[in-house]
């Protein structure tokens, strides 16, 4: 194998993307022609927002690896495809793919994400060997909803979204974020992070259903109970949190307790929540109300240029 060439995907060149013969990558229902429509239509709309998105390997002419990444916000880039030809060495094409987008992300400061996953191996193996860094991690854990719950141990009243408006619960979601390891509120747009958020939720947004709960009048902390748009039987806790001057007090395991009921409520069935590794008084509210880890999500910070 001669010194290999890794460059960014152009258009017109979407054959090159299949000539692996991948077998996953062959359909019976659909012709050549239109799987490479298909393609290209796919291309048009990701490359457009960055033409990171799809990288090619090429031992002269020929293709022996590629990379097709997606970019979940301006600064958070996942590797949802690494492949390379068989019967050539796959961790050599591998870290030149993965070592192509070094430069560039280090300069715009960008993460790469993945996780402990058996399918995501290799992709960490490759970010590990080309001097790429885990700069955090995120427990991810989940429950069934179905059958009993854990029992507040607080009953909470409540402001919403609608009745506050959206000005007063960003700043109260702004001072709830103070300590978290993971949300640093010196730092990006609060406003646009919220409206990130919504648009997470997307058809089922509803400001009459995110809340600041409430004890004896006061406000302690902010709880966003959503169901996932694309399923019909998933939610989480888009966000809980109890205000600095309030915490130790039992709120926290409480607060979380009562967003699980409430996801029950709305007909959700599996719960799906997450917290930076680093955040113990989380990691023990999910322990004590029955939701085990099920994986880790790293975020890789490239090497300096």
């Amino acid at each position: 194998m001669n010194e290999l060439l890794v460059r960014e995907l152009a258009r017109g060149e979407e054959s090159l993307w299949f000539e692996l013969n991948d077998e996953r990558d062959h359909d019976e229902e659909r012709t050549e022609e239109e799987r490479l429509a298909e393609f290209g239509e796919q291309f048009d709309e990701r490359s457009g927002e960055d033409p990171r998105t799809f990288l090619i390997a090429l031992d002269g002419a020929r293709p022996v690896g590629r990379l097709k990444g997606v970019f979940l916000d301006e600064r958070t880039y996942f590797i949802a495809e690494v492949r390379t030809a068989e019967g050539l060495p796959c961790s050599v094409i591998e870290d030149a793919l993965v070592r192509h987008l070094a430069p560039t992300f280090s300069r715009d400061g960008i993460n790469v994400l993945s996780s402990d996953r058996p399918r995501n191996r290799e992709v960490v193996s490759a970010l590990s060997r080309t001097g790429f860094t885990i700069d955090k991690q995120k427990a991810y854990v989940g429950r069934s909803l179905e059958g009993q719950l854990p029992e507040p141990e607080v009953a909470f009243g409540f402001l919403t979204l609608a009745e506050v408006g959206r000005e007063r619960f960003v700043r109260v979601m702004t001072q709830a974020a103070d300590g978290d390891p993971f949300e640093d509120p010196t730092e990006g747009d609060p406003d646009a992070d919220f409206q990130e958020l919504i648009e997470m939720a997307g058809d089922r947004f509803d400001e009459s259903l995110w809340y600041l709960p409430l004890v004896d009048g006061e406000i302690v902390g902010v709880l966003l109970p959503q169901a996932f748009p694309d399923s019909d039987t998933e939610g989480t806790l888009f966000y809980v949190a109890v205000l600095p001057r309030f915490r130790g007090l039992g709120y926290g395991r409480a607060l979380h307790a009562t967003g699980l009921a409430i996801l029950k409520g709305r007909g959700v069935t599996k719960y799906v929540g997450s917290t930076d590794t680093r955040n113990a008084p989380m990691l023990r509210v999910f322990e004590a109300n029955g939701c085990p880890q099920t994986n880790t999500q790293f975020f890789f910070r490239p090497p300096d240029a």
